[in-house]
This record gives C-alpha cells, sequence and structure tokens, in this order.
C-alpha cells in the first residue's frame, strides 16, 4: 500500500516525485472502482450506472465513468457541489447533541444505523 511504500523510500525522493506519487495513487484507485463497477454492470445486465457520494467528487473517476455512456449505458452523476460523504452531516448531528448537553463514553460501541433522534 501506499503507506508502506512512503516508508520505504528516501524523504527527498519523496519531494522529488510527491506529484507523481500521488497521481499514480489516484489512478490506481480511480481503476480499480472504475472495473468493479463495470463488472457489476456487465453481471446484473443493467446500463444504468449511478454514483454518489465523496466519490462523486472525484474528477478522474468521473471522466472514466463517463466515458461508459459511449458504449451505451446510462451514467448518472450529481454537480460536484452535491457529491459529498455524510461527515458533515455526521458532525452536525454531533453538534445538535452537544448543545441539548448530550455526552457518550468512547466505550459506546458504534451503531451505524442508529436513529437520530428518539422517537
Amino acid at each position: 500500500s501506499l503507506i508502506y511504500f512512503l516508508q520505504e523510500i528516501e524523504e527527498q525522493e519523496k519531494k522529488e516525485h510527491l506529484e507523481d506519487i500521488c497521481a499514480s495513487y489516484q489512478q490506481a484507485i480511480a481503476d480499480v472502482i472504475f472495473e468493479k463497477l463495470f463488472r457489476a454492470l456487465k453481471t446484473t445486465g443493467s446500463k444504468n450506472l449511478i454514483v454518489t457520494g465523496g466519490v462523486a467528487a472525484n474528477t478522474l473517476l468521473r471522466s472514466l465513468l463517463y466515458k461508459l455512456q459511449d458504449e451505451g449505458y446510462n451514467v448518472f452523476i450529481p454537480p460536484i457541489k452535491y457529491a459529498t460523504d455524510n461527515g458533515a452531516m455526521v458532525g452536525l448531528c454531533a453538534e445538535f447533541h452537544l448543545s441539548r448537553g448530550e455526552r457518550s463514553p468512547l466505550s459506546v460501541p458504534p451503531e451505524p444505523y442508529i436513529a437520530l433522534e428518539e422517537k
């Protein structure tokens, strides 16, 4: 992985090649995501692809996915200003709870589907 690669090379080499390293890493990730999505389209027979969330903000991935339109696929990706992850929403929810004086100890286990408010 990238972290191990960066730990193995000299600082000067990192400084000289950081942009190339980052671009190569981004390309590798975009290629993997593209291939998995393309395989899913082929497997399911679907002609429609919807990509949302933070990953949809990546311009390299967007350009790769839009090329699928040339092959007859319908690709739906929101404008970048709407392509965000839910980290801000989780943070805002936490602020609401904190403003009411609600706290939880760090020992509370994660609950990904918990309701944001009590009924």
